[in-house]
């Protein structure tokens, strides 16, 4: 027996398939939004390059601001709760090296901040290293299982 020819259950079954269209629909949305402030290979970029390298721009600092900010929005909430899951572990990771840059990076020249740009201590510069290190393989590990659920689940 084909359960979707009975008239309540054919209604039933039309509304869920519709639902999901539309959730797929708002989810990619927002996934094109934030993709617009930040994409994968520019957060690479930042992670990898600048951060590591000691040297982050004021812009590049503002950028990953916004993108953490953006997946913090309500009107920025995925419906696949797997996806809305991921995005908020990858805020919580995103958030935590934010604090620890503002925390370890200071002005070199007025557009460019610096890891600790006078060594001081060297065992305290070497914890926070080790810490910056360990929160950006942290932050890049959240950003991979984001991006395989967004592709899993929505298919981009």
């Amino acid at each position: 027996m084909d359960w979707t020819r009975l008239p309540l259950v054919g209604i039933l079954f039309g509304w869920v398939l519709t639902r999901m269209k539309i959730g797929r629909d708002h989810d990619v949305q927002i996934f094109k939004n934030l993709d617009s402030i930040a994409n994968e290979s520019r957060i690479d970029d930042i992670l990898r390059s600048s951060i590591y390298t000691s040297h982050l721009s004021l812009q590049e600092l503002r950028q990953l601001e916004a993108f953490t900010a953006a997946l913090g929005r309500t009107e920025n909430s995925y419906l696949n709760s797997t996806v809305q899951l991921r995005a908020e572990e990858l805020r919580f990771e995103m958030n935590k090296l934010l604090d620890l840059v503002m925390e370890t990076f200071s002005s070199k020249r007025p557009d460019v901040l610096g890891f600790y740009p006078r060594l001081i201590d060297r065992t305290l510069y070497d914890s926070k290293w080790a810490e910056l290190d360990k929160n950006i393989d942290e932050v890049l590990d959240a950003y991979r299982t984001y991006r395989t659920s967004l592709k899993k689940h929505l298919s981009i």
